[in-house]
């Protein structure tokens, strides 16, 4: 039953630990004149993750409601 999941399980512990890993290198950045293009592309990606999944979600949201 088991035996094909593989690593989804690890998903959470493996981001949680990847985010902080990310954390760490952001804030050794933060005193860096890269600091500027790093943030413009994290919220660029952000923003993008956004537009893509909103569209997904507000219609799930409004099928639903009827």
């Amino acid at each position: 039953m088991f035996m094909g999941l593989g690593f989804l399980p690890l998903a959470p512990l493996l981001s949680m630990i990847s985010s902080f890993i990310a954390l760490n290198h952001l804030m050794k950045l933060q005193y860096s004149k890269k600091t500027r293009n790093v943030m413009i592309g994290v919220i660029l990606g952000l923003l993008s993750l956004v537009g893509l999944e909103l569209p997904v979600t507000l219609t799930r949201y409004a099928m639903d409601r009827n």
